[in-house]
């Protein structure tokens, strides 16, 4: 199970890609004080242990001892920031599942859309998501890249997310991009998952809907997520699903997120 703030969108993103690898729904909290919905949930769902994801300021310290109190067992990955508790994650990934060292997913920590839709990405290719900065990479996450000798990465963004520097770091590396989050997200399912006839269309305008849709399976496999606006299906999306052999599309968010019109358009592309 993983707790995490709905405060802001870094942190659960982050931890997508290791609920995937323990199959656990990821739950978000807000305030200082852990809400009775969320107990009583966890209780449902007959965990035992509790990752929670994040700092104090993120996930307050009343919350950790309160599932202490309720005798789950509770281990916090965190960092001094946002990209430092990327690492943390990422080394709870590495150190306790068979991963592909080979290479990394790196992803702006400054904006939502281009690593939330890297994540499923991330857990097909079985390698950690990493979060950096525009022009630099965290101190942290150079030294977990240096100290596992990874030598490719997958970066996910246009210069403007991700800067032509960050590619120096790397002996190898392909960009993923688009001319926006709509057509980032089009080429990422084009990149990795042109065969899945499954997938996740989220809201471009708000993350909270997608990120707990992000650990969606179908046969064991993780769902690509492609982003919509409200009130109309953006180009790259709609010319996507006129090529593709799209089977089921999850709509995930309420019509104040993405219009019963738009729904509704979304549904006549499933066979």
């Amino acid at each position: 199970m993983i707790l995490v703030s709905g405060n802001n969108f870094a942190d659960p993103i982050t931890s997508i890609t290791l609920a995937h690898r323990l199959k656990s729904p990821i739950l978000l909290t807000t305030g200082t004080r852990l809400e009775k919905s969320i107990r009583e949930e966890i209780k449902r769902l007959g965990a035992k242990k509790v990752f929670i994801i994040g700092g104090t300021n993120s996930v307050s310290l009343d919350k950790e001892k309160t599932l202490k109190n309720d005798n789950y067992e509770v281990k916090r990955l965190a960092g001094i920031d946002r990209y430092e508790t990327s690492v943390e994650v990422a080394n709870e990934i590495t150190e306790n599942f068979n991963t592909n060292n080979n290479e990394v997913v790196i992803a702006s920590g400054e904006t939502y859309p281009d690593a939330l839709t890297s994540s499923p990405l991330s857990v097909k290719k079985n390698t950690v998501l990493l979060l950096t900065k525009k022009d630099t990479m965290s101190d942290g996450v150079k030294g977990y890249i240096k100290n596992r000798n990874i030598k490719k990465a997958l970066l996910f963004g246009g210069y403007s997310a991700i800067s032509k520097d960050i590619e120096n770091d790397f002996d190898m590396h392909i960009r993923i991009h688009g001319k926006d989050r709509y057509e980032t997200a089009a080429n990422i399912y084009k990149y990795g998952f042109a065969e899945n006839k499954n997938i996740i269309v989220a809201s471009g305008e708000n993350f909270a809907d997608a990120l707990v849709a992000g650990t969606d399976r179908v046969d064991n496999k993780p769902v690509p997520i492609l982003l919509t606006s409200k009130r109309y299906i953006p180009s790259p999306l709609l010319e996507l699903l006129n090529k593709a052999d799209i089977n089921n599309i999850l709509v995930v968010g309420g019509y104040s997120s993405i219009s019963k019109k738009v729904t509704s358009d979304l549904v006549k592309y499933t066979d």
